[in-house]
């Protein structure tokens, strides 16, 4: 949940002084809390950040006598923040191609958090966070064996815990292999990030947004889906949130128009009736992955309202009831 630039979407803007975008925040953030799960706050911002960087600090830090969500939230663990969402590619001086014009918004924002939490505070990276791997220098210590060097990025946060990097993906956009069946560019650069921030120590990526199509088109790839989660996410412990639970007429949406959100986390009863085909897709995919890790269920001690029910995926995305094992990843040296 984020509030930002009233630019981006069209979305209410942050303006520093309690708008209804941290109000709603702030309501879904006690929600989360009261139901134990996570709740990831975002500056919700891509080209516009530096033009409220004045406004920013308020949302996470006192502002007045308004109090800031990290400032509120911040000393429960299941609270989590976003500094800047998605810095975009932009012509002229506003141009967050490249790391060395992202970083001081971070270095700015930063410290309000810190100021009430230690949480996991993840970082958005140029070209709507497709470029991870400008990033990993600046959490690995100087002298870390094969340290990649990029304009701008120095180990000034090495020792600074619960710095994540975010990643994006929308699988029609950004396909994880090609159609020869090689590893894709987005593939590439999300493995090669992981695989130098775990030689350096650190776990660090964050998938913070992902979900079928940019343009709110109804098209699918739950193939792609499927690699991200079993190629990507799953063997390098990279946490997922999808985009987006609302009831909008578009592809993404996981609610069927004038549907509500009514106990999608405890019971399977609403599956068909208020959850559109994504929305089946998606929950298939957490219920098969909930009631068949044991070991995890067992160690968090998890309960699944639909264990021993006999769910099926909707026909659009059959391919997911494939058992892990026999899931084959594209190969190619990075």
């Amino acid at each position: 949940m984020g509030a930002g630039h009233a630019g981006n979407g069209g979305q209410e803007a942050w303006n520093g002084n309690g708008t209804n975008s941290k109000a709603l925040m702030k309501r879904m953030a006690k929600a989360a809390i009261r139901e134990g799960i996570y709740a990831l706050l975002d500056w919700h911002s891509e080209s516009s950040a530096f033009d409220d960087l004045d406004k920013a600090p308020g949302l996470w830090d006192e502002a007045g006598t308004e109090l800031g969500v990290a400032q509120m939230f911040g000393r429960y663990p299941n609270t989590m923040f976003e500094t800047w969402n998605e810095p975009a590619i932009n012509e002229g001086w506003d141009d967050h191609s490249e790391w060395k014009n992202v970083k001081p918004w971070h270095a700015q924002v930063i410290p309000h958090i810190r100021k009430w939490s230690d949480n996991i505070i993840t970082l958005g990276n140029p070209a709507w966070n497709q470029h991870p791997t400008d990033v990993v220098p600046e959490l690995l210590p100087c002298n870390a064996p094969g340290m990649p060097s990029y304009e701008g990025a120095t180990c000034d946060w090495a020792e600074e815990k619960n710095l994540q990097i975010s990643i994006h993906y929308y699988v029609i956009q950004h396909p994880y292999s090609t159609p020869d069946g090689r590893p894709s560019a987005f593939a590439n650069e999300y493995n090669k990030a992981s695989e130098q921030l775990h030689a350096g120590g650190k776990g660090g990526l964050f998938i913070s947004e992902h979900g079928q199509s940019l343009s709110g088109s109804f098209d699918t790839d739950w193939k792609g889906f499927q690699e991200y989660g079993s190629c990507l996410a799953d063997p390098n412990h990279i946490p997922q949130a999808m985009w987006a639970l609302d009831n909008l007429p578009q592809g993404d949406a996981v609610l069927k128009p004038g549907s509500e959100v009514k106990e999608l986390s405890v019971s399977l009863n609403n599956y068909d009736t208020d959850l559109t085909t994504t929305g089946q897709c998606y929950m298939y995919s957490i219920w098969q992955r909930n009631t068949a890790d044991k070991g995890r269920q067992k160690q968090f001690g998890w309960t699944c309202a639909g264990e021993g029910a006999a769910l099926e995926p909707p026909s659009e995305c059959s391919n997911l009831k494939q058992e892990m094992p026999t899931r084959v990843c594209p190969k190619e040296e990075l």
